[in-house]
């Protein structure tokens, strides 16, 4: 991640707000695929053309994208190391999603070795699909359960949530 994030930095310069490592490979002893998850919160989302030319320089290739989501995957694999990027917006549901629910594995021992767990279950199947949609319940209530819990003995709105997990979460 660390060499990455150079190259990634000098590429996106002043049009990002935060990248982050994400994903298994960023919380030390869970369980993960051999594939390094980065996710950059952007000022504002761009066509995938305006990221395409400029990634492809260091190794980078469309993925994957959501309009309705606003969120872009690129994928890099080399003989040493693969990469998945996630671009999205800086305020999107999505990348504050995927903050949180790595701080809550940081932060439990217990949860770390339950999600091990289920993925190791559902990756047995090597099928991307269906180990991403079956974990995806227990993320959900991890998340959830962080947002209630803060919204509730912080009474926060929904919006100083996101503002709160953007100040402590993002990485840079």
């Amino acid at each position: 991640f660390k060499s990455e994030k150079i190259l990634l930095r000098e590429i996106f310069s002043n049009q990002y707000v935060s990248l982050n490592h994400i994903g298994s490979t960023s919380v030390l002893s869970l369980a993960s695929k051999p594939i390094v998850d980065i996710s950059i919160g952007v000022k504002e989302l761009k066509e995938k053309k305006k990221y395409l030319n400029l990634l492809k320089t260091i190794g980078y290739e469309y993925n994957a994208g959501s309009k309705f989501e606003k969120w872009i995957l690129f994928k890099k694999r080399t003989s040493k190391q693969n990469f998945n990027l996630h671009i999205m917006p800086c305020n999107s549901k999505r990348l504050l999603d995927q903050l949180i629910f790595k701080q809550c594995l940081m932060d439990n021992k217990e949860l770390i070795k339950n999600y091990g767990w289920l993925k190791k279950h559902y990756m047995e199947n090597d099928d991307n699909l269906f180990y991403s949609m079956n974990k995806l319940p227990f993320v959900t209530r991890v998340v959830e359960g962080f947002k209630e819990g803060l919204s509730n003995s912080l009474k926060y709105s929904e919006e100083t949530l996101y503002q709160y997990v953007q100040e402590k979460f993002i990485e840079n």
